[in-house]
Formats: structure tokens, C-alpha cells, sequence
């Protein structure tokens, strides 16, 4: 109903669950020499921002910009090497830092970088519906003033 299309109007991103159930996003990222869109696995057990394995990084020109050390679910350690990353979400540029990520051959999307987002996974649907908090806190808003 009214609700339902104001929340659509609203909706920022939309993801999507891979063929073997694994959420994923796509949004494009940029470097000093160019740029492109990628699909990344949604991950919220990553805490960083982005996680990108090195073909990406090289493609799109990142700069090294720093090491950080890093803890893993499994207990491991280790120093990750951080670039510089123009992303593209929503129509919205940013600069962010992506960690470096040798084992892994896809991207990773972590939590930092949908901080401005709510996330609302549909199962059923096999979809992510990534809105903007403060578009999130209206359509709440509208939703009480239609049940009054």
C-alpha cells in the first residue's frame, strides 16, 4: 500500500543473495587511474570498511596508505596493508581505506562502509534493502501517523 511505496521511493541500494545463498552489493570504486563496479559479499562479521584482493587495487590504481594490524574470527593475526579508495554509493562519492586481502578472491564489504545505512535482509526474496537511516526514521514516522 501507501506504506510500501514509500518506503521503495526511499530505498537507497538493493543487494542481492548469490546462487549459493551469500549476500552481495554492487557499487563502483575508483583509483588514481580509474575506476569500475564491483559485486562484493555483504559481510557483517567484517568491521572495516572494505577488503579488496589485489587485482582490484592494481586496476583501479590505490594508493598505499598505511599497515594496520588485524585480528580474525579464527584468532589469527596479521599486519594488513591499507589503500586509499574512492567508493560510490548511492549516487555518493567518498574516500575510504580498503584493507588488502591476498587469500580471498572476491571483495568483501563490511560494516563502516553501510555505516549511514539500515539494512533490511529479505530471505524470501533473496534481497538486501539498504536505506538511509534518516530516510529509515520517516518512513517509521509515516507508518505510526497511518496507524492513527
Amino acid at each position: 500500500g501507501q506504506l510500501e511505496s514509500l518506503f521503495v521511493s526511499l530505498m537507497a541500494m538493493v543487494g542481492f543473495f548469490d546462487e549459493n545463498g551469500r549476500p552481495k552489493v554492487r557499487f563502483k570504486i575508483g583509483g588514481v587511474r580509474n575506476g569500475g563496479e564491483i559485486t562484493a559479499l555483504f559481510d557483517t562479521g567484517f568491521s572495516g570498511s572494505l577488503a579488496l584482493p589485489p587485482q582490484y587495487l592494481i586496476a583501479v590504481g590505490s594508493e598505499l596508505v598505511g599497515i594496520e594490524p588485524m585480528t580474525y574470527a579464527d584468532g589469527r593475526t596479521s599486519n594488513e596493508l591499507l589503500f586509499s579508495i574512492k567508493v560510490d554509493l548511492d549516487g555518493e562519492s567518498k574516500s575510504i581505506v580498503a584493507h588488502l586481502i591476498s587469500g580471498a578472491a572476491e571483495p568483501i564489504a563490511g560494516n563502516q562502509l553501510f555505516y549511514p545505512y539500515v539494512v533490511l535482509v529479505d530471505f524470501m526474496g533473496k534481497k538486501l534493502n539498504l536505506v538511509r537511516k534518516e530516510l529509515f526514521d520517516k518512513i517509521i514516522e509515516e507508518q505510526k501517523r497511518l496507524q492513527q
